[in-house]
């Protein structure tokens, strides 16, 4: 399995894990599926939300607060 300080984060709060580096969040309807250790693609229902490339834990979090406040 795949595993990182994003990825701990993520099961944490919540998500789920539905492949070997992709992870759901139902309720919010929100994909995150990792390039690399720190990009990731990110889908909101169905639709692809964007790219992003994390520095740190705090990125993620920015990312996960826009998205589920969109």
């Amino acid at each position: 399995m795949f595993q990182n300080i994003y990825t701990s984060y993520l099961i944490d709060h919540g998500w789920v894990q539905i492949g070997p580096i992709s992870y759901r969040k139902t309720d919010a309807g929100i994909e995150i599926f990792f390039d690399t250790s720190s990009q990731i693609e990110v889908d909101k229902g169905g639709i692809r939300a964007g790219n992003y490339y994390l520095e740190d834990l705090n990125d993620l979090i920015k990312v996960l607060d826009t998205l589920e406040n969109m």
